[in-house]
């Protein structure tokens, strides 16, 4: 098995599980070997032995099955006319081919696993660290994994290896017992992940020290002795879940839960840890990695599976002939039989004719062409490495090439009909940062994105960015605000020019960005230096939205310094920290540690995080405020925010909250206070901004009794009615503020707090220690949701972050070319509707002739929302949603759709239970989703909101299970983006900054989304129009072959007897008429020039209609091969009867003399034919065609020289080339088979009108450039191509190479650069073999390396 790892919904099923007895190797298990091999290369009675194993993938090809069947009825004496021999070498021949192949592959993975297998680690034996290999590790043995810095491994990555799914007992990191690995060989992530000890607290004989605990087992005395020793460990099943390990070590009688924070996966790297020692719960093909390896995925593309379906059609022509040819034995029989009794015919003429239909199956068994598959193979891998070899589709920024998985549909990326694409990091740069915050009321940070100037200029407000132009070209710090800071200097202001309310909210919120996060500093943490944008140290993020949080949250003076487990070191800039609470000393920075108590982690259903921390602090009684910190998506925080529906009705409910347990600092000095007081007293805090910080940060009033004394004195304050209407006045308030953000494409965050009474933590800490102990993950799982709901109540909003993430370059222009070729485009992300909205104009996936409110009447996407509605009512807004795309299409109007995750999830959900998911997204059906599709297969463009990863793959499915002829293509970059690429019959992903997961489990991945425009105009068309050449072609030169035999049978009485000799029908299909056409269908260009691909998107409806390879396109090629077969035979009978020729020898013209004749007319004819569909001739094409053809009359020589005795066709060349008859019989049947072609090719592009005379002019004058042209030359695909083709043959070729503007509203592609000449000069000096792989062999030899690795 071969493949890569993926995260899989697979997991163990309930009650299973395994027990292992630690510190002894357990039997029963299997070993630590992982085979990613396909076969055995030394055991031939193994199942996997190479021979056999090839032998059953080969022959489950129908063609092969078809010419084994073929060559056993060979081997019945008197029935072959061609021997017993050529069809079945040939055969062997394809196949031995196919296996060399094969088997070459294979041994690199042998090669791979070896010295995987011959890593040394130790293991625990007699007391003792003893040395031993991988493969030598068992279920049970206690393993010490050791770091050196010496240790490097694997493309210079750094980390040691963890040979097994490792139970985590004990490191030599530090105070806290974490050790951290790097997951990328598993999920594409390159972050770091802590991974922590058991605890082995009140565990019998273990140290009371929990330092030394965590340390305790590094000794192999003491990890060889109780009470280890003695204990076992039970866990669940071996699965394929990365995320889930649920299983318990029962030690001295207790019992420890584990879960996978305690796991380090085989396929992981030990990173920032010197040691650590563990327990093997999992070997080779039982961990995860061995579970998640999965065989390449067979594909196969549209041209494929027609092709199968005409293959059986030629088997059906075959058939056909042969019972015609049969009867026709008969009736000549029946006629002629007594007048031939010397042909000794069976006496029965019924056995005959039945006898001879076999015969003419053998005979006409070169329809169905032998060497299809494997020529199809090695043309589609040779293509598929001029994508990886394409020097314009490597991103230098990723020091990233192409890279193909899947050879079997490149022909399918030239005939993509849906576009299904992710947002973040792969229309967007996924490169976060902070834009603005809103806190305390106000926006901060100025300027406007250009998302935002794209709904600027569509709703006709101000598209100037009013930063100076210097923030605006920086690529590092983008946040300006004078309010806040001074963005030369990085001096922060906003501590002392602010009212001390607003700097107090600021700080809350940016201490909990600091605070509520997993990342793990290291060197300097998020501390920023002198120098703009650059902070020290680094920091190892999960994602790139809470590194770009905690950056700002360093920029702003409140950096995270250090980091583990248990604590949270947050540093503070001198001077945003309130006097009172600077220390004594002079230091510029000064640290708050944090003792985190608890982590409630994100997941995609939950969506936000949490944090429970308490504030270091040695004069509190009990050593300091406790706190909960969270940060989550506004569609998930809002409810869990104070607001009046929760009861805040009453003064004295404020009162009791108030009294209830809110810490009043005591510490604010007299002039903060005194500031205070007079906002108060001034009415200030009726606003909203004051009034909320009035409530949740009155800290500085000494005690409560001040505060209830200006509660008393303004009236307003005593009525029920004020706060009904602040709280609802403040619920509007936050839902505009994110609302307004969002409109400019920015990702916001809710980020909120309150602080934890300690009589409450001591009830719901208990609770949540004994949840995490809980040994079954199911139980466990349901215990922290339900605690976490209890806790994430009732918090107060510090602030609204809000986050850019910009597109990435030339992203509009695709998108727009993709449109523009007819590919319907759907953007899939979770972000929320207006977000989304705004980010699809900004691309150009919305544009004014699908939504433009400013017009009259306005135009508006179709919107489905499903929030709060059943499935009966979703139905009738999908009914109304029908009508109105009905009424738009038959208006010739185009459309765009926007729905949400709600609508979705009932639209998809189960008839009988509205509220449940279905559990697989293969299950697709229903009346909802068959309206759903109705309505969005002809929309241009389709926009899904809030969507999850299960729904991203149900929404390709619906699209792909209802027209299976339509060909789909997902492209992501993340690990919720893998069952989308696994569900189209296209996966393209993009190795980002979320990890390599999605690039994993894709048949393409390249580095950026605008490389997409190439993969698909330039190579996919040509892939896809040379492979339905390819088809066409090899279809066609069997059938003339096979035709010629067929109507040379009218001529011998329907006898079988063949007119060429069988070892030269052999070669027919593995030499001189198979070459030509590998060599048109690898290199062979109709447009040479890819500016013209990029720039007439049109071109590509060619292959998305598949205009190249129809039914009747075959059947053309078919009948033009029908009418070459009668010419290529009766052309010379007619001729040689009329003349009266002899040999040399004096004998007349014989059978072999004329099948020499007729067969070099077939092989000339077929070449030919193929030459008048070279587009592009280069030096290549020469050597292929014409050294290829000069192989038939040098193997006759040779053939008739070597065999003498036994060849049929000895001398038969020398003499028939002697004659000027002979030179002439094939003139004249080659005009007569090709004239009607080339006339024909050269009147449809040379002579019939392409355009109005004007229009014509405009091209060929080159002003293509002009405003509307472009719609005036999409009129239909065959004549835009013509057109082209005039482009492509002008002599002055530079007026081409012009940018031409799509649509008149965005940047074209060109290469008009040095690199783009240096390559088309490499394409004229070395041909299009080397041009087309984009690198020439004389540049760029770094480069080179880099795509070979």
């Amino acid at each position: 098995m071969g493949g890569t790892c993926c995260k899989s919904d697979a997991g163990p099923e309930e009650g299973e599980e395994r027990m292992i007895t630690v510190a002894s190797g357990n039997e029963g298990f299997r070993d630590n070997c992982i085979v990613s091999s396909k076969y055995v290369l030394w055991l031939p009675l193994h199942y996997r032995f190479f021979i056999w194993k090839n032998l059953f993938e080969q022959f489950h090809k129908v063609a092969n099955l078809y010419f084994l069947l073929m060559s056993g009825l060979m081997q019945i004496p008197g029935i072959s006319p061609f021997g017993r021999w050529p069809t079945l070498l040939t055969l062997i021949g394809v196949v031995i081919v196919s296996m060399i192949k094969a088997v070459h592959e294979d041994v690199k993975r042998h090669r791979d696993d070896a010295k995987k297998d011959g890593t040394e680690v130790k293991i625990l034996k007699d007391g003792e660290w003893t040395t031993v290999t991988w493969k030598d590790v068992k279920v049970g043995h206690v393993v010490l994994i050791e770091h050196h810095d010496s240790d490097v491994h694997d493309k210079g990555r750094t980390g040691v290896p963890v040979p097994a799914d490792i139970v985590l007992i004990s490191t030599s990191e530090g105070t806290n017992g974490v050790g951290y690995v790097e997951t990328m060989d598993l999920d594409g992530e390159t972050n770091l992940k802590p991974k922590s000890v058991l605890n082995f607290e009140s565990v019998p004989g273990m140290p009371d020290n929990e330092i030394e605990r965590k340390h305790y087992f590094m000794d192999a005395k003491r990890a060889g002795s109780e009470p280890l020793n003695n204990s076992s460990l039970k866990c669940d099943s071996p699965h394929a879940d990365l995320t889930k390990f649920w299983g318990s070590l029962t030690i001295a009688g207790k019992e420890v839960p584990i879960d996978i924070h305690n796991v380090m996966l085989r396929g992981a790297r030990m990173s920032k840890t010197e040691a650590a020692v563990g327990i093997a719960v999992y070997t080779g093909h039982d961990t995860r990695l061995g579970n998640n390896m999965r065989e390449p995925r067979t594909k196969m593309s549209r041209l494929d599976r027609l092709t199968n379906i005409r293959l059986l059609l030629i088997f059906g022509i075959q058939l056909f002939i042969c019972i015609v040819s049969a009867i026709g034995f008969r009736a000549w029989r029946q006629d002629h039989g007594s007048d031939s009794y010397y042909l000794d015919f069976p006496s029965d003429s019924a056995d005959a004719a039945a006898v001879s239909f076999f015969t003419f199956f053998i005979l006409y068994g070169n329809l169905i062409p032998i060497s299809l598959y494997v020529s199809m193979e090695m043309t589609k891998m040779i293509q598929g490495r001029f994508i990886v070899r394409d020097l314009a589709m490597y991103d230098e920024t990723k020091d990233l090439p192409a890279n193909v998985k899947t050879t079997d549909i490149n022909d399918e990326l030239g005939a993509v009909a849906h576009v299904f694409s992710d947002k973040t990091g792969t229309l967007t740069q996924n490169v976060m940062q902070m834009f603005k915050f809103n806190c305390d009321g106000e926006t901060f940070g100025t300027g406007i994105t250009s998302i935002g100037k794209s709904r600027a200029e569509r709703m006709g407000g101000t598209t100037v960015d009013p930063r100076p132009a210097r923030v605006i070209d920086s690529q590092t710090w983008p946040l300006y605000d004078e309010r806040i800071q001074d963005w030369d200097t990085g001096k922060r202001v906003w501590a002392s020019d602010m009212p001390p309310v607003t700097s107090t909210e600021i700080r809350k919120m940016f201490e909990t960005l600091a605070v509520c996060n997993t990342i793990v500093p290291s060197g300097g943490g998020a501390r920023p230096a002198s120098k703009r944008g650059v902070s020290v140290g680094l920091l190892e993020a999960e994602s790139p939205d809470e590194l770009a949080l905690v950056t700002a949250a360093g920029e702003m003076g409140v950096a995270l310094a250090e980091a583990d487990q248990e604590k949270k070191v947050v540093e503070m800039h001198r001077s945003v920290v309130p006097s009172a609470e600077r220390n004594a000393t002079e230091d510029e920075w000064i640290r708050t540690t944090w003792k985190q108590l608890a982590v409630i982690e994100f997941d995609s259903d939950r969506k936000r995080m949490a944090v429970v921390a308490r504030k270091h602090d040695p004069s509190h009684p009990h050593g300091g405020t406790i706190h909960l910190f969270m940060k989550g998506a506004d569609n998930v925080m809002e409810p869990l925010l104070m607001s009046y529906d929760k009861g805040w009705k009453t003064p004295e409910m404020v009162q009791n909250y108030v009294e209830g347990g809110r810490n009043w600092a005591a510490g604010a000095d007299e002039t903060e206070t005194n500031q205070r007081e007079v906002w108060m007293k001034e009415n200030k805090w009726k606003t909203l901004k004051n009034y909320s910080n009035w409530l949740e940060a009155g800290r500085g009033y000494k005690g409560k009794q001040k505060l209830m004394e200006h509660m008393e004195e303004l009236e307003a304050a005593k009525t029920a009615e004020f706060y009904q209407t602040w709280w609802a006045t403040h619920d509007k308030d936050v839902a505009d503020t994110g609302i307004d953000l969002s409109e400019q494409g920015l990702r916001i965050l809710y980020i909120a707090r309150r602080e934890v009474p300690e009589r409450e933590w001591e009830t719901w800490g208990v609770e949540w220690t004994q949840a995490i102990k809980i040994v079954s993950e199911d139980d466990r799982n349901a215990a922290k949701k339900g605690l976490a709901a209890q806790l994430e109540q009732d918090l107060a909003l510090v602030g609204v972050t809000a986050i850019e993430d910009k597109l990435q370059a030339k992203v509009p222009e695709t998108i727009a070319s993709l449109r523009e070729a007819g590919i319907k485009v759907w953007m899939i992300t979770g972000d929320k509707k207006t977000t989304a909205i705004n980010i699809g104009h900004a691309c150009l996936l919305l544009d004014k002739t699908l939504d433009d409110p400013t017009s009259d009447p306005p135009i508006n996407p179709i919107e489905l929302d499903g929030e709060g509605k059943d499935k009966a009512q979703i139905i009738k807004d999908l009914d109304k949603a029908h009508a109105l795309a009905t009424k738009r299409k038959q208006e010739g109007v185009d459309y765009a759709v926007v729905i949400t995750s709600s609508a979705l999830k009932v639209i998809f959900a189960p008839d009988d239970d509205v509220g449940k998911q279905k559990s697989s997204f293969d299950d697709c059906s229903g009346e909802a989703a068959d309206k759903l599709y109705d309505i969005t297969f002809e929309a241009k463009s389709v926009i899904v909101a809030r969507a999850t990863p299960m729904q991203k793959a149900q929404v390709v499915n619906m699209i792909k299970s209802r027209n299976e002829w339509n060909v789909t293509l997902a492209i992501g970059d993340g690990a919720n983006d893998v069952a989308m690429i696994q569900q189209a019959h296209i996966g393209i992903g993009i190795k980002g900054l979320e990890g390599g997961q999605a690039a994993a489990q894709s048949d393409y991945a390249i580095g950026q989304f605008r490389f997409l425009h190439r993969l698909l105009f330039v190579h996919g068309r040509w892939n896809y129009r040379r492979l339905a050449l390819f088809y066409c072609y090899f279809f066609y030169k069997n059938a003339v072959l096979s035709f010629s035999l067929f109507f040379y049978n009218f001529l011998n009485g329907f006898s079988g007897q063949p007119l060429y000799d069988m070892w030269v029908v052999a070669g027919f299909n593995v030499s001189w008429a198979a070459l030509p056409v590998i060599t048109v269908a690898i290199i062979d260009r109709d447009i040479v020039n890819t500016n013209n691909l990029h720039n007439f998107p049109l071109l590509y409806k060619h292959g998305r209609m598949n205009h190249d390879y129809t039914s009747r396109r075959m059947a053309q090629w078919y009948m033009n091969a029908v009418f070459h077969a009668i010419l290529c035979v009766y052309i010379p009978v007619v001729a040689t009867l009329e003349a009266n020729i002899l040999d040399k020898d004096g004998r007349d013209y014989g059978l072999f003399h004329l099948g020499v004749l007729v067969y070099t007319n077939v092989v000339l004819c077929v070449t030919l034919k193929l030459a008048l569909h070279v587009s592009s001739w280069t030096w290549l094409h020469h050597i292929f065609f014409w050294c290829s053809f000069a192989t038939w009359p040098i193997f006759l020589v040779l053939y008739g020289a070597v065999f003498f005795s036994y060849g049929t066709m000895n001398g038969e060349l020398e003499d028939s080339a002697s004659w000027a008859m002979f030179w002439m019989i094939l003139i004249t049947t080659m005009y007569a088979c090709l004239t009607r072609d080339f006339v024909w090719r050269y009147i449809s592009y040379r002579v019939m009108p392409l355009l109005p005379p004007s229009e014509l002019e405009t091209l060929i004058q080159g002003r293509v450039n002009e405003p509307g042209f472009r719609s005036s030359c999409t009129v239909r695909p065959m004549t835009l191509l013509k057109i082209v083709r005039l482009l492509d043959s002008a002599k002055d070729g530079s007026s081409w190479e012009k940018p031409v503007e799509l649509q008149d509203v965005h940047e074209p592609f060109n290469e008009d650069t040095v690199e783009a000449k240096k390559r088309m000069k490499d394409e004229a000096r070395f041909g299009t073999f080397i041009g087309d792989c984009g690198i020439s062999p004389k540049r760029n030899p770094n480069v080179q390396k880099k795509v070979k690795e």
